[in-house]
């Protein structure tokens, strides 16, 4: 199988997408992550507040090659995505 669907945006991410994306008669589990920023962080000198996220014009291109590196020879069905911008603590990337 191949990465039915892989993003990099500034755009709120949509679950709701990913789950369209997955939505296959064949499988039999779905498993989601949600990555949310925390307050705080060992190697900071402050407390966090929010993270700002960039990404190179090849970050979703090099997204796609990981995700379909980790499908392998499987059957699995994946859909990605990483959210830049901002992102304040404690809020999905949503």
């Amino acid at each position: 199988m191949t990465a039915r669907f892989v993003q990099i945006t500034a755009e709120p991410l949509r679950l709701d997408d990913h789950l369209a994306a997955v939505d296959d008669a064949a499988t039999g589990a779905e498993v989601s992550f949600v990555g949310r920023v925390r307050d705080h962080d060992p190697d900071a000198g402050g407390r966090v507040v929010a993270l700002e996220y960039t990404a190179h014009p090849d970050a979703e291109a090099a997204l796609r090659t990981i995700a379909e590196r980790a499908i392998g020879g499987s059957d699995a069905v994946v859909a990605v995505s990483h959210r830049i911008g901002r992102l304040e603590v404690g809020k999905p990337p949503s």
